[in-house]
């Protein structure tokens, strides 16, 4: 597989050591005094009829230099995260900005109901040629309507908010280099919506692989924190593990509805580098 680029950061190099001053040589001695490495410095050779007396070396302290690392901002060490987030017409994240199950900073705005991009950045501040395409099929974009905040709040709260079953959302990454898919990758899907009452189910599919996920009205009013969707279960989040390939294509898809207009909100995404980490 390809080389996972490491988040590391470099080691400064410490202070040499002084050395001791001389020993003082007695009166009639003819010792030679002793040399101090950062302690006493050992006394003279007794001369004839004299004494020699140790001298005392003073050591030299080094101050041990500190490096700056060059290291990856979110994830942990070795973890490449290429971050999109689906903006929904709300204020675009910044490239300091952290957020995610996976924390990271330099997100990748997708502004509007469709469009692409041609290049990406990820964790560490590489740029990739990788493509991106998105459209939110019928439904346009939406929001949740939280109070804008920078971070998790600012990335969950506009998404591709598709409408009907018969015209999905759809993204599609290509272009994705083999230090990304050499070991395989996790795409994490951010999925959530306002829902004031009833019940309703989005399906999410890359491939073959598809995730049914609940959400029953209230919905927050705002950020609380992630949690995981387990298949047909609630949550804001679902993984798609082992994927592998240079591109993918995954699809949010409005499933049933009581109470309450049909949905598939579609708000960011993380591709996780390698699988299972």
């Amino acid at each position: 597989g390809g080389s996972v680029a490491t988040g590391t950061g470099g080691v400064g190099t410490g202070g040499i050591s002084g050395t001791g001053g001389n020993g003082i040589i007695s009166t009639g001695g003819t010792g030679s005094g002793g040399t101090g490495s950062t302690a006493a410095a050992t006394g003279g050779r007794i001369g004839t009829g004299g004494t020699a007396t140790g001298g005392t070396g003073t050591g030299g302290a080094g101050t041990g230099g500190a490096g700056t690392g060059g290291a990856g901002t979110g994830g942990t060490s070795g973890q490449r995260i290429i971050s999109i987030d689906f903006v929904g017409g709300q204020t675009a994240m910044t490239s300091t900005e952290i957020a995610g199950v996976k924390p990271a900073a330099r997100w990748n705005n997708a502004p509007g109901a469709s469009g692409s991009l041609t290049a990406f950045a990820d964790n560490q501040g590489n740029s990739m040629n990788c493509g991106l395409t998105w459209t939110a099929g019928t439904g346009g974009v939406w929001r949740l309507s939280w109070p804008d905040a920078p971070g998790n709040t600012r990335m969950m709260n506009g998404y591709l908010d598709p409408i009907s079953a018969s015209a999905p959302a759809k993204v599609e990454v290509t272009g994705l280099p083999s230090s990304i898919t050499g070991s395989g990758y996790d795409v994490y899907v951010y999925a959530y919506g306002p829902l004031s009452s009833g019940t309703r189910t989005s399906i999410y599919a890359i491939g073959s692989t598809s995730i049914s996920v609940t959400q029953t009205g209230p919905s927050a009013s705002t950020f609380t924190g992630y949690t995981p969707a387990p298949p047909g279960g609630s949550g804001n989040y679902v993984v798609f593990r082992g994927v592998t390939g240079s591109s993918f294509t995954l699809t949010a898809t409005p499933g049933t509805a009581s109470g309450t207009q049909t949905r598939a909100p579609l708000n960011g995404i993380q591709i996780v580098s390698p699988s299972g980490s």
